[in-house]
């Protein structure tokens, strides 16, 4: 089992909210008591790679493939799918930004897992599983406890800082079973 944080890539490159992202996913793997497994998709070094361990990602998944060379929240959703059941995750953590506001719901329904946009603050993990979000345009927030066994968290950007706490990281090709139909609209 584990906590698994898709971050993304500029033109192979991260930026800070990836890690910001890697972060929050790092203290909520920490008070789980699972590892933390990031997940990429599209062109990126190993070097840039290795940046995620200084975050904590002990484990990074690196899906390399020219298909990926735009941001198609369908077949996004496939991988992150796919990686998180190859990785047994029980929470899936991703930024709410542009992509991560639809890339999010799609994996939640394809993990069948529940699913918290807007996440602002660490979440409250005491037996229950309980996040602070943005509501009504962030004039208002709410408290939303999460009983699914799997969870689904997207993060807005500049809700968590930036904490160092570098790992040794062993990065991993994931080769996803990518379908023709995850990069059509239907």
């Amino acid at each position: 089992m584990s906590v698994l944080v898709y971050i993304e890539n500029v033109e192979g490159k991260f930026k800070k909210s990836s890690f910001e992202i890697i972060s929050f996913a790092a203290a909520i793997a920490s008070k789980v008591k699972l590892p933390l497994v990031a997940l990429s998709i599209g062109k990126v070094s190993n070097d840039e790679l290795q940046k995620a361990a200084q975050y904590g990602a002990s484990r990074i998944l690196s899906v390399d493939n020219e298909k990926f060379s735009s941001v198609n929240p369908q077949s996004y959703a496939s991988v992150i799918a796919e990686a998180s059941k190859s990785e047994q995750a029980k929470i899936v953590v991703m930024v709410a930004g542009f992509s991560g506001k639809s890339i999010a719901p799609r994996v939640a329904v394809k993990l069948d897992a529940g699913l918290a946009e807007n996440v602002i603050e660490m979440p409250v993990i005491d037996g229950s599983f309980i996040v602070k979000k943005g509501a009504y345009s962030g004039k208002a927030f709410c408290y939303v406890e999460m009983t699914y066994d799997l969870k689904v968290v997207s993060m807005l950007p500049n809700s968590f800082k930036v904490i160092s706490s570098p790992v040794q990281a062993q990065i991993v090709p994931f080769a996803a079973i990518i379908q023709e139909k995850d990069f059509t609209a239907s």
